[in-house]
This record gives C-alpha cells, sequence and structure tokens, in this order.
C-alpha cells in the first residue's frame, strides 16, 4: 500500500476498534484485512483459496515500533513472525509519527520500539499498565534500627520479662 494511501487512511490509536487493509505478498490479491481493537488484533487473508484468520492478544506482539528511513517513517506493530507484523502509519512529518507512535503504544499497553525500515528493532522503554504498582515502605528512622519483622510486634518491656520473686521458694514435694 502506498504511502498516501495509507496518510489518507489516518488510523486513530484511540478510536478503537479500527478496521483496515493492507498488501501481503503472501495472500490472494495481495491483501489483507487487520481489525484492532481494545484486546486482541485479527488478521484475515487468503491463501491458494483457503481462509486464514489469525487472533492474536496484544501481549504476543513484542511492541510498537517507529522505523526511520530515508524516505520516511512508519510505525509498525511489531511481532516475532514478520508476516503477522502490521504496519499502522506511514508518512515524512517524523514529528506526526513520533506522536502517533506514542499514542499507539499507549493504547494497546505495549512497549515502544525504535529501529531502521530494513532491519531490526530494539526497546526504548515500556508503558505504565493499567494497574498501578505498590508504593514502597519509606525509609525512616525506627526502620534503619530495627528489622522490619520486629516492626510489627510490641517492644519488649525489660522489668516485666525480668521476674524476680522476693520470697522463699516453694517447692512441692510429694
Amino acid at each position: 500500500m502506498s504511502a498516501e494511501a495509507v496518510r489518507s487512511r489516518r488510523l486513530e490509536a484511540p478510536a478503537l476498534p479500527v478496521r483496515f487493509t493492507a498488501t501481503d505478498a503472501a495472500a490472494d490479491g495481495q491483501t489483507r484485512t487487520i481489525e484492532i481493537d481494545r484486546e486482541r488484533v485479527l488478521v484475515r487473508r487468503q491463501v491458494r483459496g483457503m481462509a486464514i484468520r489469525v487472533s492474536l492478544p496484544h501481549q504476543a506482539y513484542r511492541g510498537v515500533s517507529l522505523r526511520l528511513g530515508t524516505e520516511g517513517c512508519e510505525v509498525r506493530l511489531e511481532h516475532r513472525d514478520p508476516g503477522l507484523s502490521v504496519n499502522l502509519e506511514t508518512g515524512a512529518d517524523e514529528t506526526d509519527m513520533f506522536a502517533q507512535w506514542e499514542a499507539w503504544g499507549r493504547a494497546l499497553s505495549l512497549p515502544l520500539m525504535i529501529g531502521v525500515v530494513d532491519g531490526d528493532c530494539c526497546e526504548v522503554g515500556s508503558i505504565a499498565n493499567a494497574k498501578p504498582v505498590a508504593r514502597r515502605r519509606s525509609h525512616n528512622a525506627v526502620k534503619t534500627r530495627r528489622p522490619s519483622i520486629l516492626l510489627r510486634r510490641k517492644k519488649g518491656d525489660k522489668l516485666r520479662a525480668l521476674r524476680l520473686y522476693r520470697e522463699r521458694e516453694i517447692i512441692a514435694r510429694s
């Protein structure tokens, strides 16, 4: 698919679900249909007259990559199998592609990756998931003096622990 056709299509990441067609050299008619929603990516194509439908969760993908080339940039949904990777955006404006790259990564909760058009890509950072991480305990003065297991216990009283009886000892004899 040409860059103009992709640009005119203008996918909006937060407006999921989205459905579009893309070129596929192995498919009959050289096209495949791709649907992306909040939970999964669905790829439909026909190979030698047989309909193939592949449904993958977002976690099956490595991340959202920004690939830089001499003619422009492309934003792709990267999979370990190159046949399942999905081209999301293509354009010449780097700032616009950068914004689309971040928006797709945020919308799909996938790590951001960067690479060159004909080469491999590497992870830049990851987007925080929906679950917030629990706060760590702060380091305060008591924490530095006592182990954390003892923080949950009451402190002992030395005078109460030392039991002294000032009377004669009573021993029971039978």
